[in-house]
């Protein structure tokens, strides 16, 4: 079952694009799109990939594959975490 995450946009979508995608890429994962919307995939204990679309004030994740043992929570924490450094 996928998981679907509304995560809030602190800044502007081009900053808050650039930053994700930063930190997958330097965990040696992929994002094709633009700040409106486009995927991600990362192997990180697992792969974990899906898509993703940005609106004003919201990004819309849909998580599609990731390992059983990590929930939505987690991945939801782990973002929220990084948009605050």
């Amino acid at each position: 079952m996928p998981c679907e995450l509304s995560i809030p946009v602190p800044v502007n979508a081009s900053d808050l694009f650039i930053k994700v995608k930063d930190a997958i890429e330097k965990n040696g994962g992929t994002v094709t799109g633009d700040e409106f919307a486009g995927s991600f995939y990362l192997k990180l204990m697992g792969t974990i990939a899906g898509s993703y679309t940005t609106n004003e004030n919201v990004m819309h994740i849909i998580v599609e594959n990731k390992p059983l043992f990590i929930s939505c929570g987690q991945i939801e924490s782990f973002l929220l975490s990084r948009l605050e450094t």
